[in-house]
């Protein structure tokens, strides 16, 4: 599980993650997943995203699998 300390949060927009993966859970109020938040992260096996997200860049997840 994820804590906020796990995430660069820059006016609402998640702008890169910074945690050890497994189950990522989203703080609620980002408001966007920025480009290359989540790229080349081979360790994350889920990630919950809240409805407060209205938007996600097309290159947010590059590379995970």
């Amino acid at each position: 599980m994820s804590s906020t300390d796990d995430f660069i949060i820059e006016n609402g927009v998640l702008t890169r993650y910074t945690g050890p993966g497994g189950d990522v859970v989203i703080p609620d109020h980002v408001t966007a997943i920025g480009k290359n938040a989540f790229s080349n992260y081979t360790t994350i096996t889920s990630i919950s995203i809240p409805e407060s997200v209205k938007r996600i860049n097309a290159v947010a997840f590059k590379g995970c699998t």
